[in-house]
Formats: C-alpha cells, structure tokens, sequence
C-alpha cells in the first residue's frame, strides 16, 4: 500500500477524512478530489469505494486527472496523508 503526504500546495483540496481520487507524478500527490463531491449521496467509507467503478462522474474526473497530471489511484485521505486503496 502506498501513502503520499498532502504537499502544501493542495492545502486548500484537503477536506479531512474520505475517500478520493490522487493523482501522483514522480512519486507524489500532485491532485485531490473527493468522490463525496463527485458523488453527493456516496457513503465515504472503505467499504463503500469499489462502488465507484461504475460511475461516469468519477470515470469523466479520473480520465481528466490522468492526462493533466499523471497516474491516478483510489484511496483514504486522513490525518493530511493519501493511502492508497
């Protein structure tokens, strides 16, 4: 399982716990999205995440977060960390 802290630089992204889309470059989180704000009835929770894989919305964000940015990965935000899923 990889972790990534939140650089300073997405400060103003981090929202506290939940579930989220990263994207990473050359090993660190570049970008942060919370399915909570792709999805407005999503659960948040671990268990709920692998529902996501069938949502246009979230496909539509990771499409744009991968060209824009780089790899993008499913995972946990808390404590100002990303873990991915």
């Amino acid at each position: 399982m990889n972790v990534y802290p939140v650089p300073d630089a997405l400060q103003h992204h981090y929202k506290g716990r939940g579930i989220a889309l990263g994207a990473t470059r050359n090993g660190e989180l570049v970008a942060l999205v919370y399915v909570r704000d792709l999805i407005p009835d999503f659960a948040d929770t671990v268990e709920a995440a692998p529902s996501i894989g069938d949502n246009a919305r979230v496909a539509q964000v990771a499409r744009a977060l991968e060209k824009d940015f780089g790899f993008v990965r499913v995972g946990i935000v808390s404590s100002w960390e990303f873990c991915e899923l």
